[in-house]
């Protein structure tokens, strides 16, 4: 708001001081660029944002998980998905609907693992990946999480951040493991 107000000033400032000869010619602004939604910046130390929600609507695994990846507000990434569905209720998300938030953010979510053959518990995926710094979306027996270095988040921690040793589904099975990083623009 500060800065609307300080580019209004100095726009009345520049109208005050000019010639009567410059004034009367055309200025035209230059064209800037849509803005992208508001997001956090990507971080290059491995942690997870805390989810905020700024309603108090059911918070499903699905947009906390991308929510917590990435830093936004998880009513927002329930909208998008539900423009994504056309309306529908967001219970019951799909990799396409995390894709088309992710996506929407400026981010890209691609397909890491393939674990439907001999799905691994979270503990043994956690212990036996190699790179730490990477965001990690992953589904745990039908349930998004969110997994960064050390950090775990889904809705069941609220969208708050806990150490994965703490994790309440590290006995669940691992069936895809999804990387999230920042899409080319």
């Amino acid at each position: 708001m500060l800065a609307f107000l300080r580019r209004i000033a100095a726009r009345i400032r520049g109208w005050c001081t000019r010639s009567p000869a410059v004034s009367s010619t055309i200025v035209t602004a230059p064209v800037r660029p849509q803005p992208r939604p508001p997001t956090r910046r990507p971080s290059n130390h491995p942690l997870l944002w805390t989810a905020k929600c700024s309603d108090t609507l059911k918070w499903w695994c699905g947009p906390v998980a991308v929510a917590a990846t990435i830093g936004v507000d998880v009513a927002a990434v329930r909208d998008v998905i539900r423009r994504c569905r056309n309306g529908r209720a967001v219970k019951g998300t799909y990799a396409s609907d995390l894709q088309f938030a992710f996506r929407h953010f400026g981010y890209e979510m691609t397909l890491l693992a393939d674990f439907r053959e001999n799905p691994p518990t979270l503990a043994t995926w956690e212990r036996q990946r190699t790179d730490m710094e990477a965001a990690y979306v992953v589904i745990v027996t039908n349930h998004w999480v969110a997994v960064r270095g050390d950090w775990f988040c889904d809705s069941f921690t609220r969208g708050v951040p806990v150490k994965i040793q703490d994790a309440p589904h590290r006995r669940k099975r691992v069936r895809f493991v999804y990387v999230v990083t920042v899409a080319p623009r």
